[in-house]
Formats: C-alpha cells, structure tokens, sequence
C-alpha cells in the first residue's frame, strides 16, 4: 500500500498519471540538471588550470568562487537530491508490487480485523480453499485510476 500511495504522491506532484510517465520526466529533469552541472564543472576546471599558470590572478580565482556558488545553487534550486531520491523509490514500486504479501502485510495495509471478515465473507459467499481472495483496503477507495504500468 506504501508504494502505491507513494506513487500515488509523485505522480500528483508531477502531474502524470502512470508509472513510466513519472519516471521519463524525473530521469529527464535529472540529466538536465546534470548537464548543467557538468558545464559548470567543465568551466572551472578550465579557469583552474589558467589559474596554475598565474597562481596570484586574483579575477581567475573569484570566477572559480562564482562557478561554485553557481553549481551550489543549481542543485539547491532544483532539488537534485530529491529528485533522484524520488526516481529511486519509482524504479522499487514494481519490485514491491509483484512480492508475495504475509499476513502482516494484510495486517498493515488492510487491517487485522478487516483482513478476518474478508476472508470469512469470501468464504461464505463462494466456499472455495483454494481460490485467491482479492482484499479491500482503505487504499481501493481513495486512489484515483493511477496506472501502474510495468
């Protein structure tokens, strides 16, 4: 129910409605912002290395202090290790979809006592051992269609 309600979350604050979506802009905003970086670091080492033949150029060392704020400011204003951290626990959601769930699963996620009159109720209404039980959690009626496409 965490991953789904996770995903549930991303997918609302990117405005996209399915797995792959989220993980197509997140993985593209990263390589954008890495990209920037990776010019700036670029630009610096180019002055670092002007600055080792003047070692005194005291406008060769404040461009490289410039340059630094810079990239400083680039991954604080776009949220770089949140978005990483974000596209990380994307790429998990099929993993824990497709696990094999334990009572204490449905324990957490449904609820122990919810979980008993299911499973009484099915029982009831079909009789059947050895059919798979499809379990209701507070989880079915408040997401929207939110597609897990895998």
């Amino acid at each position: 129910m965490e991953a789904m309600l996770e995903l549930k979350r991303i997918c609302t604050n990117l405005g996209v409605h399915d797995l792959p979506a989220a993980l197509d802009l997140l993985k593209s905003r990263i390589t954008e912002i890495r990209e920037r970086l990776s010019k700036l670091e670029a630009s610096k080492k180019r002055i670092v290395e002007e600055l080792r033949g003047h070692p005194n150029d005291e406008k060769l060392k404040e461009r490289i202090k410039n340059i630094s704020l810079s990239q400083t400011e680039v991954k604080r204003s776009s949220n770089l290790s949140v978005i990483v951290y974000e596209l990380k626990i994307l790429e998990n959601i099929p993993v824990v979809l497709n696990l094999i769930p334990s009572i204490v699963d449905y324990a957490v996620n449904v609820g122990l006592r919810e979980t008993s009159d299911q499973w009484v109720r099915y029982l009831n209404e079909n009789g059947s051992l050895s059919s798979d039980v499809y379990l209701e959690s507070v989880l079915n009626r408040s997401v929207p269609n939110y597609e897990i496409k895998l």
